[in-house]
């Protein structure tokens, strides 16, 4: 099994945001294998530089199934 986890967050009045995104599956050897990809920047005040895009698209992937509206998923101007 495989699994993402996102978390959000969202500063008094500002929409909400993507902060991290956990994958979680089994290893190789059947033990559980998880990777945590923080998604805000140091100051909280944007995306964090370097995500692929592939990150990106799962998180918009795991909001949008679970009904959410009004959340940013990707970073500024790659919408």
């Amino acid at each position: 099994m495989h699994h993402a986890l996102v978390e959000f967050t969202s500063a008094v009045g500002d929409p909400w945001a993507a902060q991290e995104v956990t994958f979680s599956a089994k290893g190789q050897d059947g033990k559980p294998v998880e990777i945590t990809v923080d998604l805000l920047n140091d100051t909280w005040d944007g995306p964090r530089t370097g995500v692929p895009d592939a990150v990106w698209k799962v998180v918009a992937l795991a909001a949008t199934s679970a009904g959410d509206i009004g959340i940013t998923y990707v970073p500024r101007g790659r919408a």
